[in-house]
């Protein structure tokens, strides 16, 4: 990718310009490690029955993809071209098991054992794809356990997704629904293939697109071409082809690449400025800023200190009474489960509700606590706009960070705690799923962590509804005692994880203004070390940063900003 290139040789450039000029900068190391390691994943996600393997074997160019596997034995496959081709099957302890390319049948049996595959095969149409990965996800209505675990993996990592719809489905079904609104609540864009169009009339197909095309502009805001497919695999060819890999690594990485050029900036503007006061000056100034760190630092500890008086409250709730309304408007589905006896069925319906409820409630909540935390710490700094105007030429220093430090964190995503739990095969399976675990992905504009959540929802009186009861009981113990005790339950895990991961989050945004504090001091006592009675020096010494800086902004002009994608 030209743009992967561009970004790459900036920041090498930018390394050898800090580096002539004695200067450095841990954030362009960690951000070259995740440009370099990074991968443009995409998921084709869909119901069980959507074609979504049959599709990819089409594509592939033969039967490489089981068709018709169990839903609960499913896994997550990317498909990688090599001409060595296998299975490779990763453990959940990251451990790497080798499969010939045609036994997923041995794969299948230790299904639990694995978290996701990567396949390997000698696919033209695969090489040609290249830098794009299609990840095949299991169906929507899979089992809980199966899906869940793979939306977790892929929610946050997946650059862009393709919904499969089939035909004869007609629309997109709830489960469907649930999960495309998690993916758009993530900022993640969504292509739409309405797939198996051969085995209805042209008329029909067509309808159906434009009531799809509906369906997607409700729950994304925004309008999307749906990609109509039959037996051809050009045209799923041709819909990967509008996907376009500059654009996504760029989206992945443009902003934080422009806004760590602008930091470096500001600090070599520290530095001249530094070289620019006298001593006492400058000592008066390193004093400033080492206080304004200790004022963050207690910030912080009374921030997570008084987490539940500041935050918690009636937040929780909030969000327990919105699972309680997605669970009531489902009753009828609920109900259907239930009178039916599929256990999988129901199971998945809840797992997809409670998920999907949790997301968007909780990324409004911590949206809208991540900038109050935030704000909090700028008030610390606010004493040093008028220092700061004298060395980097901003009379309104603090609430410009504090916005970088939003803009910044709202791209980060990245594992903050594993707070679940494997299911428990030995337990009573007359309890449903009383350890199921499922994923919820909380996205927020400050920080968008994965959290594996335990949910212990299912009471114990399914076995009984199981038993046979009429239509009504079952639909009045639904509302009664079943929804009530996912929600009695939600009352008393949410607490816990709100506030740990709130503790989290204060943690993160404090360290990251510190930092940005002890670059400051480095950049001063740095300059303290000239010799800053021989004139020579500190002349050689400027000109070493200006030159640090007139590459800076040559190189990113050239490489990083609009112009460069043109």
């Amino acid at each position: 990718m030209r743009t992967k290139k561009n970004y790459q040789q900036y920041l090498k450039e930018a390394e050898g310009a800090l580096s002539s000029a004695a200067v450095q900068s841990e954030a362009l190391d960690v951000l070259r490690t995740d440009l370099d390691t990074a991968e443009l994943l995409i998921p084709i996600v869909g119901s069980f029955s959507a074609g979504k393997s049959s599709m990819l074997n089409g594509f592939i160019g033969r039967p490489v993809l089981p068709v018709g596997i169990r839903p609960e034995t499913e896994l997550a496959a990317e498909l990688r071209y090599d001409t060595d081709e296998r299975i490779e099957a990763i453990g959940l302890d990251g451990s790497t098991a080798r499969y010939a390319l045609d036994a997923f049948e041995q794969v299948k049996e230790r299904a639990e054992s694995f978290r996701f595959l990567r396949v390997y095969v000698d696919s033209a149409a695969l090489q040609r794809l290249e830098p794009l990965v299609l990840v095949d996800m299991p169906g929507f209505g899979s089992a809980a356990i199966s899906h869940n675990k793979a939306i977790g993996n892929y929610l946050a990592r997946g650059a862009h997704f393709v919904a499969a719809v089939s035909v004869e489905e007609g629309n997109i079904t709830r489960s469907t629904a649930s999960q495309l609104q998690d993916i758009a609540a993530m900022g993640r864009q969504i292509s739409v293939v309405l797939n198996k169009a051969n085995l209805k009339p042209e008329a029909e197909v067509s309808e159906i697109a434009g009531y799809v095309a509906d369906q997607i502009h409700d729950m994304t805001g925004t309008a999307q071409p749906v990609h109509v497919m039959g037996k051809d695999p050009a045209a799923f060819a041709g819909m990967l082809g509008t996907v376009d890999p500059e654009k996504l690594f760029a989206a992945l990485f443009g902003a934080r690449l422009k806004r760590l050029h602008f930091d470096l900036l500001e600090n070599g503007n520290v530095a001249l400025a530094s070289l620019r006061h006298s001593s006492e000056e400058n000592q008066q100034a390193f004093d400033e800023l080492k206080e304004a760190a200790g004022k963050i630092e207690r910030k912080r500890d009374l921030l997570i200190e008084d987490i539940r008086h500041r935050f918690g409250n009636g937040r929780v709730g909030a969000i327990v009474d919105a699972v309680g309304l997605a669970l009531t408007d489902a009753a009828d589905d609920m109900v259907a489960a239930l009178q039916a006896g599929d256990k999988a069925r129901l199971e998945s319906l809840v797992g997809d509700l409670l998920r999907s409820t949790l997301l968007r409630k909780m990324k409004a909540q911590m949206s809208e606590i991540s900038a109050l935390v935030v704000h909090e710490f700028e008030l610390e700094l606010r004493g040093l706009d008028r220092l700061m105007s004298s060395y980097s030429a901003d009379s309104t220093w603090s609430s410009g960070l504090s916005q970088k430090m939003l803009d910044g964190l709202s791209s980060i995503q990245t594992s903050i705690a594993k707070l679940g739990k494997d299911l428990d095969k030995d337990s009573n399976l007359g309890n449903v799923f009383k350890t199921a675990a499922t994923v919820l992905a909380v996205a927020t504009n400050v920080v968008a962590p994965i959290v594996e959540l335990l949910i212990v929802f299912l009471p114990d009186i399914l076995p009984a509804l199981f038993a046979g009861s009429i239509r009504e009981k079952i639909r009045t113990s639904v509302l009664t005692e079943m929804i009530p005790s996912i929600k009695e339950e939600l009352r008393k895990e949410l607490p816990g994880l709100f506030e740990q991961q709130l503790a989290e989050l204060i943690r993160q945004v404090g360290a990251q203004f510190e930092q940005v504090l002890l670059d400051k001091q480095e950049s001063i006592r740095q300059q303290e070390s000239v010799v800053r009675d021989d004139a020579v020096k500190v002349a050689a010494r400027i000109a070493q940063l200006e030159a640090m800086q007139a590459t800076l902004t040559s190189r990113a002009s050239a490489l990083i900003f609009e112009d460069a994608h043109g």
